[in-house]
C-alpha cells in the first residue's frame, strides 16, 4: 500500500457495504476505497492498488479508441470496461459500440462490458437490443429532476435484473433523498465533484454544501487531501445508506441557518 493511503477501518467498511448502491470514486489520487472508476489517461495502476472493484471508462471526450480502452482495461485488470461513447450523439455512440464488440471479440480482456446510453436513453436502450449491463451517460449537466426521471425511465425499461450505472451523475442533497427513497433505482453511481472540491481547497459537509477549507501545502501534504477525499466518499455512502438519521438535519445549525434534505 502507498505510504499516502490510509487503510479503511472495520466500521468504515461496514458503512460502505451497507449502502444500497456501489459508489465509485472517479478521482486521480491514491487512497484506499473499494470502488474506483478510472480512464486510460489516469495513472490507473497507482490508483487501483487501493481498490477492490474497478471500472475502466473511456473518458468521454478523450482522444482514445475502443482498442486503447480495452488495452488499458487489460493492463489494469479492471473488472468492468465501458465502450467509448460520444456526448449527446446517440448514432455515433451506437457505431462506436459496434466497433467495440468487434474489438472485444479479438481482445484478451475478459471482464464485464458496460454499454453506454446517450439521450434519448430508453430509445437508445431499445435500439441496442436491451443490453443487461448499461451506463447512463450524458446526464452530468441535467437538472436533478431530469436526472431522476431518466434513471426511473431506464430502470422501468431495463427491468430489475439489469445492471445500471449512472455515469458522471454529480451529487446533491436532493439526489441523496431520492436514492434513500428509491433503493435499487440504479446499482452504481460515480462521483468526482466532491473530490474536485477538495482539490480546490473546499470540503463537503453532510448537506453536500461546499465550504472553504485551506489544506496544508508542502512536502507530503497529499496525506491530508487524500484522507479528506476518502472521508467524503465514506460520508456519501453513509448519507445514502441505512445509518444516517435524516430527521436530525431538519433543525437549525449552530449559526442559526436551517438545512434539510
Amino acid at each position: 500500500m502507498s505510504e499516502f493511503a490510509t487503510p479503511l477501518s472495520e466500521k468504515e467498511r461496514e458503512v460502505i457495504e451497507k449502502c444500497p448502491m456501489d459508489i465509485y470514486t472517479a478521482f486521480d489520487a491514491p487512497f484506499e476505497y473499494p470502488y474506483k472508476l478510472v480512464k486510460p489517461s489516469y495513472s490507473y495502476k497507482r490508483i487501483l492498488e487501493h481498490s477492490d472493484v474497478s471500472i475502466m471508462d473511456s473518458g468521454i471526450g478523450d482522444e482514445v479508441s475502443n482498442r486503447e480502452v480495452l488495452n488499458a482495461a487489460e493492463d489494469a485488470d479492471a473488472d468492468y470496461v465501458v465502450a467509448k461513447d460520444f456526448l449527446g450523439n446517440k448514432n455515433k455512440t451506437t457505431k462506436s459500440i459496434r466497433d467495440f464488440w468487434y474489438q472485444y471479440d479479438k481482445h484478451e480482456y475478459g471482464g464485464r462490458v458496460l454499454i453506454p446510453l446517450q439521450e434519448d436513453h430508453v430509445r437508445h436502450y431499445d435500439e441496442l437490443n436491451s443490453p443487461d449491463s448499461i451506463v447512463i451517460g450524458g446526464i452530468k449537466d441535467k437538472s436533478v429532476s431530469e436526472k431522476k426521471k431518466i434513471m426511473k425511465n431506464v430502470r422501468d425499461a431495463a427491468g430489475e435484473n439489469a445492471y445500471i450505472h449512472a455515469l458522471g451523475l454529480g451529487m446533491s442533497s436532493e439526489l441523496v433523498s431520492f436514492f434513500k427513497e428509491n433503493p435499487g433505482i440504479v446499482d452504481a453511481i460515480d462521483c468526482s465533484s466532491a473530490m474536485m472540491a477538495v482539490a480546490n481547497n473546499k470540503v463537503t459537509d453532510a448537506t453536500l454544501k461546499e465550504k472553504r477549507f485551506v489544506f496544508p501545502k508542502g512536502k507530503n501534504s497529499s496525506v491530508f487531501s487524500n484522507r479528506m477525499v476518502q472521508y467524503v466518499m465514506i460520508q456519501l455512502n453513509y448519507l445514502i445508506g441505512p445509518f444516517s438519521d435524516m430527521d436530525r438535519y431538519n433543525r437549525k445549525t449552530f449559526d442559526g441557518s436551517v438545512f434539510n434534505y
